[in-house]
């Protein structure tokens, strides 16, 4: 308020920023709009991550991975889209019950380097052998890794017998 009364109105103008401000803000958002547009591009999609879906969603996938077949028998049956990645760059181990998907695909240029990574591991369901595990990838990069189910395994444990001892 002092300044007011020192400096003349003609002298302080508050509004000669105000454009150059408003350039830049609009500026500055484009960019941000550009960059986040980019970064979209060069993200591999998956089921997952696409969807922005929480750990429960993810882990329902899994525990809903067990279908009927139509003779009655039961598959575990696990897809990610791996459309972003060659066949030759993607790796799949299991160790015990675990299974581990990775890929990593890499573009190179004189100006650039951009590389895309993907990584999923999760635990087989009871009930699935996973020597007997198959993995496929479909021509639309779709990888599918199935195996049969022990049936009696997701039935529960065996029913407990009681013997009757006569003396």
């Amino acid at each position: 308020m002092a300044l007011e009364k020192i400096l003349a109105p003609s002298v302080v103008d508050t509004h000669f920023f105000d454009d150059i401000f408003e350039d830049v803000n609009r500026e500055v958002y484009r960019m941000h709009h550009d960059l986040r547009q980019e970064m979209q591009r060069l993200t591999p999609r998956d089921p997952i991550s696409a969807a922005g879906d929480s750990l429960e969603k993810h882990l329902k996938t899994l525990r809903d991975s067990v279908v009927s077949k139509e003779d009655g028998s039961q598959e575990f049956r696990f897809n990610v889209d791996l459309n972003a990645f060659k066949p030759e760059e993607i790796n799949v181990t299991i160790k015990g019950n675990a299974v581990s998907i990775g890929a990593k695909h890499e573009d190179k240029s004189d100006k650039s380097s951009v590389m895309h990574a993907f990584s999923r591991s999760f635990t087989l369901p009871e009930g699935v052998d996973p020597e007997n595990l198959t993995c496929s990838l479909s021509k639309d990069g779709v990888m599918t890794v199935k195996g049969p189910v022990d049936t009696p395994a997701l039935d529960g444990p065996p029913e407990k017998k009681q013997k009757t001892i006569k003396e």
